[in-house]
């Protein structure tokens, strides 16, 4: 914590439950001339790193990526998979004006395909 509060940014959070120990630590989003643009503060989740990877540079359905990744249950996929890659800009919708559109995909973003290379 002491670390995160030289560095400006919040406390980390910690989640428990009778299987593990999760430590998640957020990054600060500035406000510039009306964008909110995010500053990275270390590397992404590794969660985030075997969705980027398995994607890679296809699109996919939710069910395709969960089998692919050996996954089962949807709501911690969603939860500690899928929602902070998009919220990280790395992955995004392929119907993104009908999120539960039934033929929806997920695909690497811009930063996502960065990320995927850099990672190579």
């Amino acid at each position: 914590m002491d670390e995160c509060r030289k560095a400006g940014l919040p406390d980390p959070e910690y989640h428990t439950d009778a299987t593990e120990v999760r430590l998640v630590f957020k990054y600060q989003r500035e406000q510039t001339a009306g964008h909110v643009t995010g500053q990275e503060t270390g590397q992404e989740t590794g969660q985030v790193m075997l969705l980027v990877r398995c994607i890679a540079q296809e699109a996919l359905s939710l069910k395709e990526i969960m089998e692919r990744l050996g996954l089962k249950g949807r709501d911690n996929f969603r939860k500690s998979y899928l929602v902070p890659a998009m919220e990280d800009g790395v992955v995004e919708q392929t119907h993104p004006e009908n999120p539960k559109h039934r033929g929806q995909k997920y695909r690497l973003t811009e930063r996502g395909r960065k990320l995927l290379k850099g990672s190579e």
